[in-house]
């Protein structure tokens, strides 16, 4: 609805966006998903709450915590629905410009929204928050307002460095990747980021740098338009300007200098083309390079050997050393470590699109699904490669390289370890044979290295158990120290994802006795000392793992070891928040919630949190208390040290809030409470260093700030520290007030301007104030955040801008040096310094109070509040006595500004009306009425929209605030209750003309005020609305403020006694008077009676009561009712005291006038029709609450409301229906169950009233009863006795039934059936007396009531048993009831009666109920509706009949047509039929006789015609017509499943007649699709069968229909799947299989021609959605692709059919291969937007392994979900099905011999295959055409298809796949080993013997030798290297020499000396190759 308003027409566009913007704007909180399990909230900010000391602040807390009521997955698609509808309006700006206006107003609002809560759930990026701010960006930048780019102007700078912060502290990938996208499209003109050019260029490094294709093509498009925009003369400056800028710049752009396919090499090469040359100059400049350790002339980790004396080696070759890759395997170890969860089962899609088995249109058992692993990778030889799933066999490669390699690491740490054992133990070097002797040796410094290294293989669980024992045996060796570094190292490394292995290593670790005692206690000590460091060296992205390992080390220690390591744990919990990013709020939070464990762990034992008011803790700062007291029976010694203090203190004034906040907290509830203000006392010296030895006006404002708040803290802790007397308290203070009066302009000091914060919390001159507006900087600041810990929640107050925070702490500090010396303060002498400042106090408290921060307001009015108290003296008896000490003059001088800015309403702000009312709730006594009138004068000039407008002085919208702050000023004037009419009359008139303001509001927004208002002056308000309730306008008002949660005065004045009989005159005191006229007098006739009761045109001119109900009578009763109803729901005990109310509502009830109102509804207003709703749900109410205590009470008023059933009405109470239904059983125990029942029960035997009667049983009992039936526990509340006195009293009273009317009888009957059902013992001794009176009551006209009758019968029956007869006689009765009106009842008494009858009846009885069924299904053969019941009872005995199945199977045959094909008949006889043929092939199948069979064969014939002609009839279009209500389709599957099974039995015909639709239609008509699916569906069963008669003697209607359907698959992907189905059967019909032949080699010649194939297949609704093409034998792809898996069944199943279309077939092939080639190549064209998406796919590593181990580290990003919603490898539909169609058309191929005949179709499948293997890019394609031409190579050269040169060629082509970077070293790797299997088996087959022929294998095998599988790989070289057989083996040097004269070119660009190495290493064998 909204995407459609908002793209109706400009005007509805620009008015739905204002509404819907106003109502997302409140509600953007929501897009922050909170998860259940979070210990850190974040709540609203204060300037929405009010006071923090109050109890509403602590209910929100708890609230906040309590867990929100909806579910995580409905608040995340509530989220997701508002992320949308800002998505639609930010659209709708590129339609209608004009829109742009409305975003504009909330754009900043919005921005600082989503920045700030998008920080506080960085955890979960990009959510919601971060989608909203890329629409809004993106919207703005693509409509290029320049309006919405002014808006933003301010906050670019704080936007652009804080995520340039957030980028430099997070470790996060994702957080980094959003963070850059942000900044490189935030909107804006390229002028305005000019001055921010060198931040951006340092953000555009990383984007270049990152694995993220979008990022990469972000970063070089933005630095193209500079290059493009800006002259280079000003440009290169920029990029230079900063040394290793350009450097990093040039290499990040290098970078990207790669060939095709790689889609960014152009674009690069590009760009620096249009640098001019400039990008050479950085050659000039020294590269930074890094440092490493192997590149000196000693390697970490080293073996050496040296020969012994006496051999004849020269000097300088008696030693030597070979480097150990110690740094490559700890590098290998912490990547694949850290690298996210283990491989299997998270792959990336490797082969989407094109994946063997998915198949589209072909299904099979998912079972034949292949799992092969690399160990059996050559099974990928002769399998199905569809079958195999490749998916899985890449995660088993990944796996594999993951665990061998980190083995292979774990052994090079092992050495390292043994190298340093030895070295400790001294062990002589191990000496080897011929005198060399080896060691191996570890460089200086490297022990932490090979610890660190053992720690993360700790992280990999195959290696976990292996590597912590080693470990454990090192750190024996090593020093504590040392252990302790390297796990600082490790710790610092492990992101906090994989904190809990972390910790389960750190727990074995240092639970296993490893060394001695005292050194073990040294390493924990080490240990921490380390971790401290770490937390202050490290960024915040590394300290997250560290603290918590932490916080876990202190709570195993215990305290009094942490004691020792005091300062080290304060210093790391400080450094903790002051490094935590400011601009993610999480992290604050967090380091915050790290240093409250510290302290808890340092100091807990002095705790008393849990002690706190509601558990929650507050900043001591903001907290009114009384100072810390020490404890007695605390020890001074168990304080902190005096270092631990000064730490402290010095954060104490801290210029970071945070920081503060921490501090303070320490101090109030750790320390003080402890020591009390001793422990301050103690520091006496620092804290007047750090508070005075500085001017505050020289400070930087952050640091103002942290001076006045520590100063304020500590005057509050201990109020005797700084006398007020002391000269430099008395000079600070003078310099705060002096700057605060300032910047106020109360005071002129030139040397101060610039340099001071005005009340508003805004520094500099007032014409910059006016540019910027808002403070941009506080874009990032942290919202108040609630922290649970130990079971107390802890309040971190939000961090505001450092200029209203100024103002804000300067308050505070006046509030702390007033109380704590007021006596003082306020008796000082004028001429005194404290006399002097008094009066700049008090002026700032009040000139703070109309300022426009809220939190300066709050804190003012705070202060005051308290200022004003300490300043009254006396008074203690009579207030009235009590005087200030505060000079009178002084208060009217502070308020006399603020009553000037009143005199002109254009003065008025919402500032200043706030601050008044604070003023008002201050000094209340101090004004009159005389401010109550200007304000209203003021007010009434809203009256005047266009007056008002004009004026300009408020901004559009802003208008009816500034009258709704008016009015909330009102409720704090005193003697104000005259203003009452006024006020409301007055607010009526504006809310009136609130669209002329184009005030776009969901809601009013004068009433939440006026409520506040009228609240205080309850009764003078009662007076005014009741005088006026007649008035619609003034009730509807009254009804919205009662309802206000405001209006808690108005609604106890209403629940007074004086206001309910004030309520009772009012409002019912007219129709009470009717009802008391009418009973002294007769009532008056017809019209007449309804004039008086208000029903039509009442009598203008009657002169005497009665009078009768007008349109203002019916108005009062109708606010009356609503009044009730509002207090009810705010007022649970309003019936205990208002008896009178209640009295009158009941009467009211009972009324003859609610009775012909409600019956003539149509002739009273509209308005007034829910007066008998509004009563009912009054007596509801009542009945609920008097439940429990009055039964007697409730039964009666249960009875009432059942009266308004009696009379048929319109009006809907269902509501009411459900409540008497339900209450009874909800609302009672057991026992008033019981009693409620009987009461009932009484009233039935007493009531006269039959309809009565009927509704108290359908109400109230039988819904109770029937429901403690369900529930087994109906003996629980019915007695015997209740039954009892049902039979004698109701049923039978006097001994006779009694007289009633079959409605009644019908309830009867069914608490008969409930009490035989539920408690049948109580029956029994009336069962004789029930079953004659349902006897008498079959031969009743009433069915409902015959059909009950038969259920107790029945029931009675199956419960005691009866005679043979009267079974029979009901039996049959209930087998000739066939009414459709009560069948659902004649049903459900034979599903009782039919599973009893084998109980009830011998073996004769059974014979002669079957005689019966058969006698009447002969006698009522001509009725289908009798025949249909017959069988359904037969189908419900069907045990009962199966011995007499002989006599029935004919006669159920017989019913068949007449049920399933009449056409007037209800369909569900069709189902009927279905069932019946079910039930007869049962009972054939289990049938034992002669003949053998149950059906004859005409029979068996006859049901399979049936069959096949309710198949059809199914398929006609009217009854598809039924198909959502009816079943059709599952009807149509039961009988295809029928067919089947008939056919596998029966060799009946089927007439061809039954098809006549098909053969006869005209061909310019189309057949109706579902007739012809169903045709082939008929044929697909026949075909499976043993009986395809049909299908031999019926070959053109076969074919007609075979035909037809190929026509239709074109367009339906349904028709494909049932041809398909059908091709896996027909081909035994030589027939039927030509006709797929033909028309599957037409579908191959058409997708041949370009013209007659489009590109854009899509699912099957998205093609019916288009238009129809003129060429009606257009094809697509995916049809294509239908028509080949076809094929690949056919050619199959018979190899005749390859021939057929053999010929299209390769030219398919050809034009697919020339279009697959062209796609390829076209990857050659970089940079265009086509490609801009591409992923970095085809980048050659040095080796396979190495590029295998990459895309594991790469996993992590790829299946995250927090990564880009794009997957990796994306295909189009085009492109995977063409390459699925060359896959099916290699392996058709591949079975049958066309490269054995020499004919033009082999001359084109070489070409064809050469073309594939030389330029295609596809691994399917790739490994079916490999093993197509690798089955031809070693058939032999007898059996080999190919001459020398084809094999020569094919073998060069099979060895150069490397040459062209295919894909990533994992897709490829099922290509790779198809590959190496070949190569082995044609080296093995004898085939590359000679020597011709090994020059061009030599190439092809060399192509292998790096192969990622070590097994293989070994093989491969030594079957390369190996000697002939009767030659000696081969000596190094001739092994190298081998080596050295290979063909690498297969190799590609490899690092071809590894096979060099390895080659040489897998020969040296024996002693002498070794020596060498």
């Amino acid at each position: 609805i909204p995407r459609h308003l908002l793209a109706c027409n400009p005007t509805t566009s620009f008015e739905i966006s204002s509404i819907l913007l106003g109502y997302l704007i409140g509600r953007m909180e929501e897009l922050s998903v909170r998860r259940d399990d979070d210990s850190i909230l974040f709540l609203l900010s204060s300037a929405e709450l009010e006071d923090t000391s109050t109890s509403a602040d602590h209910k929100k807390v708890e609230l906040a915590f309590a867990g929100p009521t909806q579910s995580f997955e409905y608040r995340a698609q509530r989220s997701s629905a508002l992320l949308l509808l800002f998505e639609r309006v930010l659209k709708s700006l590129a339609s209608f410009q004009n829109n742009e206006y409305v975003v504009r107003k909330y754009l900043r609002r919005i921005v600082v929204i989503a920045f700030r809560s998008s920080m506080e759930n960085t955890s979960s990026w990009p959510d919601s928050n971060c989608m909203l701010l890329r629409y809004v960006f993106r919207s703005i930048s693509a409509g290029k307002f320049e309006e919405s780019y002014k808006e933003l102007l301010p906050l670019i700078p704080s936007v652009l460095n804080g995520l340039y912060r957030v980028l430099c502290a997070s470790a996060d990938t994702v957080i980094s990747h959003t963070a850059i996208e942000l900044c490189l499209t935030i909107p804006a003109r390229l002028s305005s980021l000019l001055p921010h050019l060198n931040l951006l260029l340092r953000i555009i490094i990383p984007a270049l740098d990152s694995d993220s294709g979008d990022l990469v093509n972000l970063g070089l498009r933005t630095l193209e338009f500079w290059v493009d925009n800006l002259n280079q003369m000003f440009l290169y400056p920029e990029l230079s300007k900063q040394a290793g800028l350009l450097s990093s710049l040039m290499r990040s752009l290098s970078r990207h200098l790669r060939p095709a396919p790689y889609p960014y090499g152009l674009l690069t090469l590009r760009l620096l083309g249009k640098l001019g040359g400039k990008n050479r100059q950085f050659l000039r400049d020294s590269l930074s390079l890094v440092e490493s350790t192997s590149c000196g002339n000693q390697a970490p980790l080293y073996a050496s050997f040296s020969w012994t004396h006496g051999t004849d080696i020269p000097d300088r070759h008696k030693s030597f050393e070979l480097p150990i890759p110690l740094e490559k395997s700890l590098e290998i170890l912490r990547n694949l470590s850290l690298s996210g969860p283990p491989v299997e089962g998270h792959v990336a899609p490797y082969f989407s699109g094109t994946l063997s088995g998915e198949r589209k249109y072909v299904t099979w058992d998912q079972s034949e699904r292949k799992h092969v692993t690399w160990d059996q990778s050559e099974e990928l030889w002769d399998c199905n490669l569809e079958q195999v799933d490749l998916e899985a066999y890449a995660s088993n490669v990944m796996s594999i390289t993951k665990t061998k390699q980190c083995t292979s690491a774990l052994e090079v740490l092992v050495a390292g370890m043994n190298a340093i054992i030895k070295k400790k133990a001294k062990d002589a070097p191990k000496k080897l044979k011929n005198r060399l002797c080896f060691s191996v040796s570890l460089g200086k410094g490297q022990e932490k290295s090979v610890c660190s290294g053992f720690l993360f293989a700790s992280l990999i669980a195959s290696l976990r158990e292996r590597s912590l024992e080693h470990l454990i045996r090192l750190m024996s060796h090593i020093e504590p120290v040392v252990a302790a570094e390297a796990f600082s190292d490790f710790l610092s490394e492990v992101p906090d994802s994989k904190v809990q292995p972390v910790m389960e290593v750190m727990d074995l670790v240092l639970d296993t006795k490893w060394q001695a005692d005292a050194k073990l206690s040294n390493f924990n000590s080490y240990l921490l000392r380390s971790l401290c460091g770490c937390c202050s060296s490290n960024s915040w992205g590394k300290q997250i793992t560290l603290m918590e390992v932490l916080a876990a080390l202190m709570d195993r220690e215990g305290m009094t070891w942490c004691r020792k390591h005091e300062s080290d744990l304060l210093i790391a919990a400080f450094l903790s928040i002051k490094t935590a990013p400011r601009e993610i709020s999480l992290a604050a939070a967090k380091a915050a919630e790290f240093f409250l464990k510290v302290c808890v762990g340092l100091y807990g034992a002095h705790w008393n949190g849990g002690d706190q008011v509601g558990g929650i803790l507050w900043d001591p700062l903001f907290t009114v208390s009384e100072p810390s007291k020490p404890t007695k029976d605390t020890d001074a010694s168990t304080g902190p040290s005096d270092e631990a203090m000064r730490i402290v203190l010095q954060e104490l004034v801290s210029p970071q809030q945070i920081v503060r906040v921490c501090a303070r907290f320490f101090l109030k509830q750790f320390i003080l409470p402890a020591l009390g203000p001793s422990a301050l006392s103690g520091q006496s010296s620092t804290i007047r260093r750090l508070l005075f030895s500085r001017h505050l006006r020289l400070l930087p404002l952050p640091h103002q700030v942290g001076l006045i708040e520590a100063l304020a803290f500590v005057l509050s802790e201990a109020p005797g520290f700084f006398p007020l007397s002391d000269q430099h308290m008395l000079n600070f203070l003078s310099e705060l007030l002096k700057m605060c009066s300032v910047a106020d302009g109360e005071m002129v000091d030139k040397s101060l301007n610039g340099f001071v914060v005005d009340k508003s919390g805004f520094a500099g001159p007032v014409a910059d104030r006016e540019n910027f507006p808002t403070h941009a900087f506080a874009l990032f600041f942290r919202r108040k955040a609630v922290l649970q810990m130990s079971g107390v929640k802890i309040v971190i107050p939000e961090e505001i801008p450092p200029g209203i925070q100024l103002r804000v702490s300067s308050i505070i500090l006046i509030h702390s040096v007033v109380s704590g010396s007021s006596n003082l303060f306020f008796d000082a002498e004028q001429s005194t310094s404290i006399g002097n400042i008094r009066p700049h106090m008090i002026s700032l408290l009040f000139r703070s109070l109309v300022s426009t921060p809220r939190e300066a307001v709050l804190a003012s009015h705070n202060a005051l509040r308290d200022v004003l108290a300490l300043s009254t003296r006396g008074g203690q008896g009579d207030p009235a006595k009590a005087h200030s000490r505060l000079p009178k003059e002084l208060l009217q001088t502070c308020i006399r500004p603020v009553l000037l800015n009143l005199r002109d309403y254009t003065r008025l702000s919402i500032p200043l009306l706030r601050g008044l009312s604070k003023l008002l709730s201050l000094l209340n006594t101090w004004f009159n009425k005389t401010l109550g009138e200007k304000l209203l004068d003021h007010l009434q000039k809203w009256t005047d929209p266009q007056r008002i407008i004009k004026l300009r002085v408020w901004s559009e919208g802003e208008e009816p605030l500034v009258a709704a702050a008016i009015v909330d000023v009102f409720w704090l004037l005193p003697q104000a209750s005259k203003f009452v009419e006024p006020i409301v009359a007055t607010c009526l008139k504006i809310e009136g003309l609130l669209p002329e303001y184009k005030a776009r509001k969901t809601h009013s927004p004068f009433r939440q005020p006026l409520a506040r208002f009228l609240n205080k002056y309850p009764q003078p308000t009662l007076d005014f609305f009741f005088q006026r309730l007649k008035n619609p306008v003034f009730s509807e008002l009254f009804q919205a403020i009662l309802a206000q949660p405001e209006s808690v005065s108005i609604r106890e004045c209403l629940c007074q006694k004086q206001s309910s009989l004030m309520l009772l005159n009012v409002c019912f005191e007219r129709p009470l008077a009717i009802m008391r006229s009418e009973k002294s007098a007769t009532s008056p006739p017809g019209k007449a009676s309804l004039t008086l009761h208000g029903i039509g045109v009442a009598d203008k001119d009657a002169k005497g009561p009665p009078w009768p109900m007008s349109v203002d009578s019916h108005e009062v009763q109708l606010q009356g009712l609503k009044t009730l109803t509002t207090l009810l729901k705010h007022n649970s005990s309003y019936f205990e005291e208002h008896g009178d109310i209640v009295r009158a509502i009941r009467l009211l009830w009972r009324s003859r006038g609610r009775f012909l109102r409600l019956q003539n509804e149509e002739q009273v207003l509209p308005r007034f029709h829910e007066e008998s709703n509004l009563m009912a749900c009054f007596l509801m109410n009542y009945a609920t609450h008097i439940a429990c205590v009055d039964i007697d009470g409730f039964v009666d008023v249960m009875f009432e409301l059942l009266c308004i059933f009696l009379q048929s009405v319109t009006t809907n109470f269902s509501g009411l229906r459900e409540f008497l239904a339900e209450t009874a059983l909800t609302l009672l125990t057991r026992e008033k169950q019981k009693y409620f029942a009987n009461k009932i029960m009484k009233r039935l035997a007493s009531e006269s009233n039959e309809e009565t009667k009927v509704l108290s049983i359908q109400l109230l009992l039988l819904p109770l009863l029937t429901d403690l039936r369900r529930q087994k526990t109906l003996s629980s509340v019915l007695e015997s006795s209740m039954v009892d006195a049902f039979v004698t009293e109701i049923l039978f009273p006097k001994g006779a039934p009694a007289p009633c009317s079959d409605r009644l009888r019908v309830e009867f009957l069914q608490l008969l059936s409930v009490f035989a059902d539920g408690t049948p013992d109580f029956v029994l001794q009336h069962k004789t007396v029930i079953v004659r009176y349902c006897s008498s009551l079959l031969k009743s006209e009433d069915i409902a009531c015959t059909s009950w009758a038969y259920i107790v019968i029945c029931q009675l029956s199956k419960a005691f048993g009866t005679s043979l007869k009267t079974t029979r006689q009901v039996y049959s009765a209930l087998l000739r009831s066939h009414h459709q009106e009560g069948k659902e009842l004649v049903r459900a008494s034979l599903d009782i009666l039919m599973p009893a009858l084998t109980k009830l009846l011998q073996a004769d009885g059974i014979s002669l109920i079957a005689d019966d069924t058969a006698q009447i299904m002969l006698e009522e053969s001509n009725s289908t509706p009798q025949l249909a019941h017959i069988c359904l009872a037969i189908l419900k005995g069907k045990d009962i009949f199966q011995k007499r199945c002989e006599q029935f199977a004919s006669l159920l045959v017989g019913t068949l047509n007449r049920l399933g094909l009449s056409t007037g008949g209800p369909f569900e006889n069709k189902f009927l039929a279905a069932e019946v043929i079910q039930l007869l092939l049962e009972w054939d199948r289990d049938f034992s006789g002669s003949p053998p069979t149950l059906l004859s064969p005409e029979e068996q014939e006859l049901i399979l015609n049936f069959v096949v002609r309710q198949l059809l009839l199914l398929a006609e279009p009217d009854v598809r017509s039924m198909k959502a209500d009816s079943g059709v389709r599952e009807l149509s599957e039961t009988l295809k499943g029928l067919l089947a099974k008939i056919l596998s039995k029966s060799s009946g015909k089927i007439r061809p007649q039954h098809f006549e639709k098909l053969t006869t239609a005209d061909h310019k008509v189309k057949i109706d699709s579902s007739i012809l699916g169903t045709s082939l569906d008929i044929i697909t069963v026949i075909s499976r069968s043993n009986n395809i008669l049909f299908l031999e003697r019926n070959p053109s209607l076969v074919s007609h229909i075979i035909l037809a359907a190929f026509e239709k698959s074109r367009e339906s992907t349904t028709f494909r799947s049932k041809l398909s189905e059908l091709a896996q059967h027909i081909f035994a019909v030589s027939r039927q299989s030509d006709i797929f032949a033909t028309s599957l080699e037409k579908i191959l010649i058409e997708a041949t021609q370009p013209s007659k194939r489009k590109l854009s297949p899509g699912g099957e609704a998205s093609r019916q959605s288009k238009s129809v093409q003129k060429d009606n034998t257009s094809t697509d792809l995916s049809f294509t692709v239908f028509a080949l898996e076809v094929a690949t069944i056919l050619c199959h199943r018979r190899s005749t059919f390859f021939n057929r279309i053999e010929s299209a077939m390769l030219l398919l092939a050809g034009s697919l291969a020339k279009e697959h080639v062209s796609e390829a190549v076209a990857k050659q064209r970089q940079g265009s937007s086509s490609t801009a998406k591409t992923s970095f796919t085809g980048i050659l590593h040095h080796t396979p392994t190495k590029g295998i181990i990459e895309e594991i580290l790469k996993k992590e990003s790829y299946d995250s979900s927090r990564h880009s919603g794009r997957p990796r490898n994306t295909k189009t539909p085009e492109s995977g099905d063409l390459h699925r169609s060359l896959f099916l058309i290699l392996s058709i191929i591949e079975q049958h011999n066309t490269a054995y005949t020499f004919t033009s179709n082999r001359k084109t499948l070489f070409q064809i295959i050469s073309t594939l293997l030389d330029h295609s890019d596809n691994v399917i394609v790739l490994m079916m055409s490999t093993r197509v031409v690798g089955k031809w190579l070693l058939a032999g050269e007898g059996g080999s298809p190919v001459v020398v040169k084809e094999r020569n060629s094919f073998l060069w082509k099979l060895s150069s796949f490397d040459l062209r970077c295919l894909a990533n070293d994992v897709a490829a790797q099922p290509l790779v080993d198809l590959i190496r299997h070949f190569v082995q088996g044609f080296r093995s087959s004898g085939l590359a013997k000679t020597d011709d022929f090994r020059l061009v294998f030599g190439r092809s095998l060399v192509a292998c030798l790096l192969n990622p599988n070590s097994k293989a790989r070994n093989q491969l070289l030594t079957e390369y290297l190996r000697a002939p057989t009767s030659s000696p083996p081969p000596s190094v040097l001739d092994v190298l020499w081998r080596l050295l004269y290979s063909d690498f070119e297969g190799l590609g660009s490899r690092f071809w000396i590894v096979v060099v190495v390895e080659g040489v290493l897998s020969t040296a064998q024996s002693e002498e190759q070794a020596l060498v």
